[in-house]
């Protein structure tokens, strides 16, 4: 009996995994179009009540960081679906995020609306689970998701840029203040070698720290810290020394993640936890 499914939806396809806690099965690839839904069709009748998450990956993703006033209950709830639909009243695929209360001044709340402000990409998929009754626990984002990325990791610093490498998708680069999100960004790219990859990636890392800048999110003499997650060739790529930009900077300093031993590490964990409750 699978007790979890999710369904990782990207811009031309949907990637379906299932099993437990402790395993998945898959991917089950299904391509954009009629084929990749009845495909999902056939998964979903052999499997239609099995808990399912949904993780839609796509550029149409957009990030406002606002401060209201610090209200409760029934009030802030109002205030903030005004904003919402001020926003985003093309989509029902929206929310936001508290990031704390300001310092000064009248100590308003600090919030985060985000929206996915193109559902037409993913509806077909999210319309055929909702056609088999599948129970969905939630339909997600990997920036929302990434949070845990530096729990899991116990990444601490100030200002961070998480770079993972996304599969089907491209680049995308999430910047946390004080681990709160603050903004996502999800760069398409071609296919490219290990060395070009990472050339890539750190002429991106310049460009992003002006970006935040003039978005007024990182104070330009502040340091970011650059956590990024890619395969074990980019990796390799990137602390052997063989680009010239590796080196870290008195406001860039740059951390490397291969997903090969973060896995290795996670069921090693699992393991452990096996041993100890049996």
């Amino acid at each position: 009996m699978f007790t979890k499914r999710i369904v990782f939806i990207t811009a031309c396809k949907a990637d379906v995994y299932w099993g437990d806690n402790s395993h998945l099965k898959g991917p089950l690839e299904l391509h954009a179009g009629p084929a990749g839904i009845e495909e999902l069709n056939r998964h979903l009748h052999a499997m239609p009540e099995t808990l399912t998450y949904v993780i839609v990956d796509v550029v149409e993703e957009e990030f406002r960081n606002e401060t209201i006033p610090h209200l409760f209950g029934r009030d802030k709830k109002e205030y903030i679906n005004r904003r919402l639909n001020q926003y985003y009243r093309t989509t029902t695929y929206r929310g936001t995020l508290n990031l704390g209360r300001k310092k000064t001044g009248r100590r308003d709340d600090k919030i985060l609306f985000t929206a996915l402000t193109n559902p037409g990409v993913f509806k077909p998929w999210i319309d055929c689970l909702l056609e088999h009754k599948v129970p969905i626990v939630g339909v997600y984002t990997p920036s929302v998701l990434a949070g845990r990325i530096l729990q899991k990791l116990d990444i601490k610093q100030e200002n961070v840029l998480l770079i993972t490498q996304q599969k089907n998708s491209g680049i995308r680069q999430t910047f946390f203040h004080n681990k709160r999100l603050k903004l996502s960004r999800l760069a398409p790219i071609a296919e490219l070698d290990e060395q070009q990859y990472a050339d890539y990636i750190f002429s991106e890392i310049e460009k992003t720290r002006r970006y935040l800048s003039r978005l007024q999110l990182l104070n330009f003499n502040h340091t970011l810290d650059v956590c990024l997650i890619s395969d074990k060739a980019v990796v390799s790529a990137i602390v052997s020394g063989t680009t010239k930009n590796n080196q870290d900077t008195g406001l860039s300093r740059l951390h490397v993640y291969s997903v090969e031993d973060i896995e290795t590490e996670r069921s090693e964990e699992r393991r452990v936890g096996k041993e100890c409750r049996s």
